[in-house]
């Protein structure tokens, strides 16, 4: 069963080499066989080029509330994603 991801999901990354950390879709994009998930956190990932991620390698966490998806719908920026990451991951890691 494929979850039905949409733009505002807080996703954690369950497999590739960002495995563990949380982004949030930004993004859809149609493919032959599907779709994939754009994501980003601000960090690794930058708003400006979101990271291409397979739906199945991500499991949702949370999603963002409608206040929060309109601050980025008016500014998609690195900040906001940083601060929603952050405020979403329960599991933190040390850097």
């Amino acid at each position: 069963m494929m979850q039905d991801l949409h733009f505002g999901h807080v996703v954690r990354s369950v497999a590739g080499r960002d495995r563990l950390r949380v982004f949030i879709v930004i993004g859809i994009r149609e493919i032959k066989s599907g779709y994939v998930a754009l994501v980003a956190n601000g960090a690794l990932h930058a708003a400006e080029e979101p990271k291409v991620k397979n739906p199945r390698h991500l499991r949702i966490v949370a999603e963002l509330t409608e206040s929060e998806k309109a601050e980025l719908v008016s500014s998609l920026s690195n900040e906001k994603l940083k601060e929603f990451c952050n405020k979403y991951d329960n599991f933190p890691k040390k850097i």
